[in-house]
């Protein structure tokens, strides 16, 4: 409810006080004043407002001078300039109108200049020229989709952050302001628009006439004089860095060998655009974007990849013009007629589609027919890349209904993977990984010796944060901070890993069972022999797509088959890493006085409530950790081990270990 106070909000009988923070990203701070009375609120609150002006004075203050804003300008047009030149240049090669791309540089240019000038708030009227009926109605109409889609680009968090990191790169200014940030926003709209109306007009200038093409001929006619590598970058005004394609919508990637193709055994994201009608060729170039802007991993983008050849190959389409409604219908029939499991076998992957149909009438109907989440989620795949097809302006694009498509899921959600109960929890860490093996290459027979490694850390912290294993599996042993009241760790994107979602991105409590079965002592021993990565055995070999964590699969799911037998099996479904997760928000699910926000920062899920979402901040860590305290203790049995056996380091490589 609100007040009459600054700031000042009323919830219930009490108080509270909530101000915007001056930064680029969506940010506030709130906080209960713990009062009902009107009088000491209106005290409370008036000394609040006037420390926070104080305050955010000083945060508002630039550290850039003018003389920087015009260096970082002329290098953003410079850039941009060379990107949208050999975009036009490729586009060329195409049997669509010259014009198109010339249409969608001057929509772009009008845009952005529009935002640099106004802001968010800039509308299409304001731009010089528009009332007179100055530019064609094509421009007019991508100009306004460009200034909806560049306000929103701009003022995200995710623009924020490469404004920072471009500061930091071009100008070598660390933890700049929000000034800083907003100056940096300006001045590259700006380049971007001048850029842009330059190499519009620039493509659109009118052939030479032959007068002029008789004294060009002459000036061919003279010998060549070859300048050195350096003065031809110079009088482009361009760094080879510069070229990449990380600011626009769909970039110029550069050539992958076929070599290094055939090496990678997985579709290159780096081959020249032959047409933007190509759909394969489209799709490559996004990827590629998307990979350089960290928006998904290269894995990801394999993925998609593959999924966009199935569809050319079903369809027999290979360009966005030619698709008509009937092949997405045709590519979900075909979707449910493929083997569930297909490709693993190096036979498999090289079988074509009309083979692996004929492969599939053998196999009984429990192995027919992909998934509901791998069809919905080859359609959502599909879905963007005509998303992307038509903010890149691609012409002549069906409108197709994909979404229709999609198939339910049966079951709960909650169905989908079982948790472990605290039962299945106790018994998998009486098993030998945790209270005693052979050997390390014997992890699953008998013996005296304990292997500090991924394999038996990782299941022990998500079983006690509910924790991803890939968020597990990728810590840095900077993200393992022990000098705090509360040790904790910090799930955050880091070079070896991205997150699921913005609220992955947290703090959780290192369970005390965790520091008694000798996690701290591990740590010490990690950073004595000068390690960076907090488990250097689970590091993904170079040049794959295997992810942090795939090395413990093998173990850890033995492990479970062992220890658990036949309850590891419910509803059909196995329980798996991530049956942790489920276990945790169970258990902690039957305390009514732990609110949900609490449960839901511990395990990283998106707050529900929008108050939770937007409005507070996230729960406290000795909140937190009074939270996880209440997990029944399982581990018994591995703190005794942890005691009397012999513990042992972890191979330099982890390895598939020994079943018998």
């Amino acid at each position: 409810m609100g007040t009459k106070l600054p700031f000042c909000i009323l919830r219930g009988t009490t108080f509270y006080w909530r101000r915007r923070l001056p930064s680029p990203f969506i940010m506030s701070v709130e906080f209960s004043l713990g009062t009902k009375d009107l009088r000491v609120a209106r005290g409370l609150s008036s000394m609040l407002t006037i420390e926070t002006d104080r305050a955010f004075a000083v945060l508002r203050e630039g550290k850039m001078t003018p003389e920087q804003v015009d260096t970082f300008a002329r290098q953003k047009f410079a850039e941009h300039s060379a990107r949208l030149s050999a975009v036009h240049l490729l586009a060329r090669d195409r049997q669509t109108p010259w014009q198109d791309e010339i249409v969608a540089t001057r929509a772009a240019a009008i845009a952005m200049s529009l935002l640099a000038h106004h802001g968010r708030s800039a509308q299409l009227s304001d731009f010089p020229g528009i009332a007179d009926g100055e530019f064609g109605t094509e421009v007019m109409q991508r100009a306004q989709a460009m200034l909806e889609t560049y306000g929103l680009d701009y003022w995200s968090d995710v623009r924020a952050k490469r404004l920072q990191s471009d500061l930091a790169e071009k100008l070598s200014l660390t933890n700049p302001s929000p000034l800083d940030v907003a100056e940096a926003r300006t001045a590259t709209l700006e380049a971007y628009a001048a850029a842009g109306a330059a190499t519009a007009a620039k493509f659109s200038a009118s052939p030479k006439s032959l007068d002029d093409l008789i004294s060009l001929a002459s000036r061919f006619s003279e010998p060549v004089k070859t300048p050195p590598a350096s003065e031809v970058l110079v009088d482009r005004g361009v760094e080879v860095a510069a070229t990449s394609a990380a600011d626009v919508l769909v970039g110029v990637p550069t050539v992958a060998t076929a070599d290094s193709e055939k090496a990678s055994g997985a579709p290159s994201l780096n081959r020249p655009v032959q047409s933007d009608d190509d759909i394969l060729a489209f799709a490559r170039s996004a990827a590629s974007f998307d990979v350089e802007n960290k928006t998904i991993r290269a894995s990801t983008a394999s993925q998609k990849l593959q999924v966009f050849t199935l569809f050319v190959e079903v369809t027999g389409k290979s360009t966005f013009q030619r698709l008509h409604q009937a092949d997405v219908k045709k590519f979900v029939d075909v979707m449910a007629m493929l083997p569930k499991v297909r490709g693993r076998s190096v036979a498999q992957r090289a079988m074509s589609v009309d083979e692996l149909l004929i492969e599939s009438r053998s196999l009984p109907k429990t192995q027919v027919g992909l998934g509901a989440s791998t069809v919905n989620r080859n359609l959502s795949y599909l879905t963007k890349l005509m998303r992307q097809a038509r903010m890149a302006g691609l012409e002549g694009l069906p409108q197709l209904e994909i979404s229709g498509f999609r198939m339910k899921k049966k079951g709960k959600v909650s169905e989908k993977r079982p948790a472990y109960s605290t039962s299945d929890v106790e018994t998998l860490f009486n098993y030998t990984i945790w209270t005693g093996c052979r050997s390390a290459a014997r992890r699953h027979i008998p013996g005296n010796h304990i292997v500090w490694d991924g394999l038996y850390w990782c299941p022990l912290i998500s079983a006690y944060s509910g924790a991803r294993l890939e968020e597990i599996a990728a810590l840095s042993l900077a993200e393992v901070i022990l000098d705090h009241p509360v040790p904790h760790f910090v799930f955050h994107e880091n070079e070896s890993r991205g997150l699921k979602t913005v609220a992955s991105e947290r703090k959780v409590p290192i369970h005390p069972v965790l520091i008694e079965l000798g996690f701290i002592r591990y740590v010490s021993s990690q950073k004595k022999l000068k390690k960076k990565d907090l488990f250097p055995d689970l590091r993904p070999n170079a040049g794959t797509n295997t992810s942090w964590g795939d090395r413990t699969h093998y173990g850890f799911n033995i492990a479970v088959a062992n220890a658990l037998g036949a309850a590891r099996v419910q509803n059909d479904k196995n329980k798996t890493f991530h049956s942790f997760r489920h276990y945790i928000c169970t258990e902690l699910g039957r305390f009514k006085d732990l609110k949900d926000k609490t449960i839901q920062d511990i395990v990283g899920h998106e707050n529900v409530g929008t108050t939770d979402r937007i409005y507070k901040d996230p729960t406290e860590l000795e909140v937190m950790l009074e939270a996880i305290s209440r997990l029944p203790d399982l581990t018994k049995a591995a703190v005794k081990a942890s005691r009397e056996r012999k513990i042992i380091p972890a191979r330099r490589k982890a390895i598939k270990t020994k079943v018998d």
